[in-house]
């Protein structure tokens, strides 16, 4: 939990420093989830990457804007691995049957994402704001992947027990 809260600190000092302004009384994901700091996060990169902003308080230009960031990160070189599934900053106090170990993987989503593109924007020739501490995302890869790798493992261990009781 430590290590996620400098994570988060660490991705908001960013957006802080390129966009020169904070997430008000919005926590990390809520002040994400319309996609409009992510989208002036890519202008701040790459200017002219963002043609369009939707500034409309709805569901739907969240989602636009969302795609658009997206987006933008593919042209930046980010693979589909490295991107979040935009449902991972819906809100997810409206949702009684979410645990909390789905709300921490979504955020991790969002978390790798800015990882990725913190380290797209610092090759970047038209980018000269603050970098990433990269370090700081080390133990959340390695975490990521131990946890890929153990679902990978138990789906296994499940096949080869039942393939044992079928016999």
């Amino acid at each position: 939990k430590k290590g996620k809260n400098k994570k988060i600190q660490t991705c908001t000092l960013l957006f802080q420093c390129c966009l020169r302004r904070s997430f008000g009384d919005k926590d990390f994901r809520s002040g994400l989830e319309n996609g409009i700091l992510l989208c002036e996060l890519l202008s701040a990169i790459k200017p002219g990457l963002v043609k369009k902003i939707n500034r409309l308080p709805t569901p739907i230009a969240g989602l636009d804007n969302l795609t658009v960031f997206l987006r933008g990160c593919e042209e930046l070189g980010l693979r589909g691995s490295q991107l979040f599934d935009p449902g991972d900053l819906q809100d997810t106090s409206i949702r009684a049957n979410l645990k909390d170990s789905d709300c921490n993987r979504k955020l991790k989503n969002v978390l790798n994402t800015v990882f990725w593109l913190g380290k797209a924007a610092s090759g970047c020739t038209s980018y000269s704001g603050p970098t990433l501490n990269l370090k700081e995302f080390e133990g959340l890869l390695a975490q990521m992947r131990m946890v890929s790798r153990a679902g990978r493992a138990g789906e296994r261990k499940k096949k080869k027990t039942h393939s044992q009781i079928v016999k």
